[in-house]
């Protein structure tokens, strides 16, 4: 019995080795039974509702419908950004949406022009939905990074401007920092044993009867468009949020 393309039985199969595994979790640890249990279900939910919107999107095939899907989600991601590192997003919204929408736009249509594929509409929900997803995480370290740095080097900010230094001067070291951590995920990603551990990108498209050469090429140029958007929405974001950060006579304020 098959089901869009999917045997009922390899499902029934999967689900049976789960639960054995569930089983077995119960008799040795039922603490991380109680935890898999909720991050399974967190899993099959958010698969569900991103299967459920990206068959919309796919169902209406409409430029419009997706720019204005890139654009909540660019919303989002910049929210819960925020959130995490607990900033204001009535201050702090506006410039993390305009950066993340910046990066998506400026690398992700650069990548669907690369591929030249005859419907690049097709391909713009995946691309700009990877590109999304390793913003959040990148942006979050960031933020983060660049926040306690501040936070710590006062003393060593008066004193270069005392002695002189411009305000740029002052706040580039906090900037390298926030930069690094931006970019820590993309470098493990990069240096992951991709001869043991094939891209799952890669291997979701020959998957789908993509070529071979063609689906590590653009494995690869994702993850290049992925750094580069990283390095370009981190620098735009604390640029657009310096004076939020600063007063008027340089102090550092977050609130």
């Amino acid at each position: 019995m098959v089901f869009w393309g999917i045997s009922i039985w390899g499902i029934v199969l999967v689900t049976a080795l789960v639960a054995a595994s569930l089983g077995m979790l119960y008799v040795i640890d039922r603490r991380m039974l109680s935890r898999s249990l909720r991050s399974l279900m967190a899993l099959v939910v958010q698969m569900a509702l991103a299967g459920f919107y990206v068959w919309v999107l796919y169902s209406l095939d409409n430029w419009f419908v997706n720019i204005l899907w890139l654009l909540l989600m660019s919303a989002v991601v910049g929210y819960v950004s925020l959130d995490k590192v607990r900033l204001p997003w009535q201050k702090f919204l506006p410039i993390m949406f305009a950066s993340v929408l910046a990066g998506c736009l400026a690398l992700g249509g650069s990548l669907l022009l690369v591929l030249r594929q005859p419907s690049a509409q097709y391909l713009f929900v995946p691309v700009m939905g990877i590109l999304l997803g390793d913003l959040l995480v990148s942006v979050t370290h960031a933020l983060q990074t660049y926040i306690i740095s501040l936070r710590s080097t006062v003393r060593h900010r008066l004193y270069m401007q005392g002695n002189g230094a411009s305000h740029l001067e002052a706040v580039i070291p906090c900037v390298r920092r926030a930069l690094r951590a931006a970019l820590l995920p993309r470098f493990r990603q990069m240096s992951s044993p991709l001869l043991l551990a094939l891209p799952v990108l890669a291997c979701g498209m020959l998957m789908g009867g993509v070529p071979v050469g063609t689906a590590f090429v653009v494995a690869l140029s994702v993850v290049l468009a992925s750094y580069a958007a990283t390095v370009l929405t981190t620098l735009l974001m604390l640029w657009l949020s310096d004076r939020y950060m600063f007063d008027g006579y340089g102090n550092f304020v977050s609130r």
